[in-house]
């Protein structure tokens, strides 16, 4: 879950007040945390509709003064912004939240966590990379935006002659394999990082929740796709049981997930793209016991105890395979197209 895409130009500033200093805070914050208050805010809009369309709040906002901590798969903190839900498309979204240029720093200086579930991961994403092989032009290059340490970009190599991959977390590079590093652009995914039309897959897993500007960066993955190519989207769906569960204690309502996607909505998003609709499925994942206590929303005690019983067990990296909530889609660049992507209407 890493920041890739950040439209500077987008939002209008709430109060013109940034963060809290740590002084004013009387904390020093550490490496990916940062402090705000409720005044350094800018308006998000509809990501499918645009500026203008109607919202309703689902929740009010929910942070504490506190830092923010924005490393992926950390133990979630029960902190999101206000949530409102467009009333034309159904789109889930924060509104307000922090300066575009705030949020990027978070993402740039967050920590890298190195744990047993980045297996279950691995395994849970090259199952859907075979998927698509057969729809692919062919298997010369993959891109992977937001890789993190680059644990998936290892497991496609022996599907494609080339693997490459953009992160912009500072730490996650850093603790990648030295053998698959070089092909990491530590940076914000950009077309211009790459020549047009050059990647015959571009994968996004657990990315579209995180990113200030969805529609940008799906038409700068188009930009990059060759004719043909495939994109494959593995996120959170907001209209599964697990949120409706649960409410606004579910993981999902976090200050770092911007736009909050179900089936239709993505699919939607990709149609706006220029892509054409392979598939949209929900789908179980791989959890490590002591991963999914962690993530579930118990009472610090309960989840407390719950985890040092399963490590005390020594059965803490047993293996869960659950619906808890995430979706795949599929969309694909056509294979003869010689006008430029669709604008926004």
């Amino acid at each position: 879950m890493s920041l890739v895409a950040i439209d500077e130009r987008a939002g209008q500033h709430v109060a013109a007040d940034g963060p809290l200093t740590a002084s004013q805070c009387g904390h020093q914050p550490s490496r990916g945390e940062r402090t705000a208050t409720s005044d350094a805010r800018i308006e998000m809009t509809c990501a499918l509709c645009g500026p203008g369309a109607p919202s309703k709040v689902r929740y009010r906002e929910q942070i504490q003064q506190a830092p923010f901590d924005f490393a992926a798969r950390k133990t979630p903190s029960r902190q999101h912004f206000r949530i409102v839900e467009c009333r034309h498309c159904g789109l889930v979204y924060s509104n307000p939240i922090l300066p575009h240029e705030a949020i990027y720093r978070l993402y740039e200086d967050s920590p890298f966590i190195q744990e047993q579930q980045l297996g279950n991961m691995c395994h849970d994403y090259q199952r859907q990379l075979k998927r698509l092989l057969p729809l692919l032009p062919s298997r010369q290059r993959l891109l992977e935006i937001g890789c993190s340490s680059g644990f998936f970009l290892k497991a496609a190599r022996p599907f494609f002659d080339e693997v490459r991959g953009v992160e912009p977390g500072v730490d996650a590079v850093q603790n990648a394999d030295p053998s698959i590093r070089p092909q990491i652009v530590n940076s914000l995914f950009s077309s211009e990082l790459f020549p047009p039309a050059s990647f015959d897959a571009v994968c996004c897993f657990q990315i579209l929740d995180h990113l200030l500007d969805p529609v940008a960066t799906l038409r700068d993955a188009w930009t990059v796709l060759k004719p043909g190519g495939v994109i494959l989207l593995l996120n959170h769906n907001i209209r599964s049981w697990f949120p409706r569960l649960l409410g606004r204690r579910c993981p999902m309502y976090d200050v770092e997930h911007i736009y909050l996607f179900d089936r239709r909505t993505v699919a939607s998003l990709l149609e706006k793209t220029g892509f054409g609709v392979v598939e949209t499925r929900n789908i179980p994942n791989s959890y490590t016991l002591d991963y999914a206590f962690k993530m579930f929303p118990l009472p610090r005690p309960l989840k407390q105890g719950a985890l040092a019983a399963v490590r005390g067990l020594g059965v803490s990296n047993w293996r869960l395979r659950l619906p808890a909530g995430n979706m795949v889609a599929v969309g694909q660049k056509p294979r003869e197209h010689t006008e430029a992507v669709p604008r926004v209407a």
